[in-house]
């Protein structure tokens, strides 16, 4: 729903209409579907955010991490409490991360890649062919372990904190030509695999999640802050989105396009 949100009110009428319980697909949750919208009332009193000491912020860049700290300044001004909490598993929670996002983007391409391999270019090629070689047995492990590790963090993390907050991108947003595998300049590959980063390990584990406007780094690009919650969550982690953007504007603001 990001393209059409630009506040969490906006997200919260958006969920209304997609979540629920669908007949025709019988993996979809029976789960009742709370007042997302209702729940915005600006109040996250005594709300405990948990900040992750591990992972996240490794080699973070000193302006993406001033703008984090501006951030958790400001749900403090409205009664939540902050705490610093490690999260359990994570060296394993990121292995078993890459090895189902490749195996499962080689399955899907793999017809499309079979009939239309011109249509893909190379470093998405390298990247989805090299998954054909990664043993089924890895894949399952992958998947049969999320559960526990799951539960892990939810003992562990979430034991102790309502919501995760964390950032989007630990690096300022790279241009496109930074990014650009197939020119093969140097480090581009770290470059490019920053991007996700961040939001790899929560994709594997299921967990809710929104991204939130933080404020702009010194090149005029967006910098944001992902709050996280616990499995069928979405209404406590859209509160928080929507007590911060009570007292912020970065939500309104638009980053300079030059021609």
């Amino acid at each position: 729903v990001g393209p059409l949100a630009r506040t969490a009110r906006d997200c919260a009428r958006l969920m209304k209409v997609i979540s629920g319980h669908d007949p025709l697909d019988v993996t979809s949750s029976k789960e009742p579907v709370p007042d997302y919208e209702g729940a915005l009332d600006g109040d996250v009193r005594g709300l405990r955010i948990g900040v992750p000491t591990n992972y996240f912020f490794d080699g973070i860049d000193p302006e993406i991490g001033a703008a984090f700290e501006t951030a958790l300044a400001v749900f403090k001004a409205r009664g939540a409490t902050v705490e610093r909490i490690e999260i359990p598993h994570m060296d394993a929670i990121a292995a078993y991360t890459s090895v189902v996002s490749r195996v499962e983007g080689g399955s899907i391409h793999a017809q499309w890649m079979r009939d239309h391999p011109q249509d893909y270019s190379i470093h998405l090629s390298a990247r989805l062919y090299n998954a054909h070689g990664i043993p089924a047995t890895y894949y399952v492990e992958a998947l049969s372990r999320r559960g526990a590790l799951l539960k892990a963090v939810g003992k562990q993390f979430f034991g102790r904190a309502d919501v995760m907050v964390a950032p989007v991108l630990r690096t300022k947003v790279p241009t496109l030509e930074a990014t650009d595998v197939d020119a093969g300049a140097p480090g581009v590959i770290d470059r490019f695999l920053e991007v996700s980063y961040g939001t790899r390990p929560i994709n594997y584990l299921g967990l809710p999640a929104v991204s939130v406007p933080g404020g702009f780094d010194s090149d005029g690009l967006p910098i944001g802050f992902q709050i996280i919650g616990r499995p069928f969550a979405e209404a406590r982690i859209l509160k928080a989105a929507d007590a911060y953007q009570c007292d912020t504007d970065w939500h309104m603001r638009r980053p300079p396009i030059s021609a």
